[in-house]
């Protein structure tokens, strides 16, 4: 389901995250994982219907 998720969007988190952890940028690393677990929290509702 989370690959259906990522081809559908064209979301690459692991390459962002990676970017995000190098450059240290820990605040922005928060707020994409929130971010990306409420676009999945509200995707995964959607496609149950």
């Amino acid at each position: 389901m989370l690959k259906k998720y990522f081809n559908e969007t064209g979301i690459a988190l692991d390459r962002i995250i990676n970017k995000l952890l190098r450059y240290q940028k820990y605040q922005d690393l928060i707020k994409l994982l929130k971010s990306s677990l409420d676009n999945l929290k509200e995707y995964f509702n959607l496609s149950r219907w």
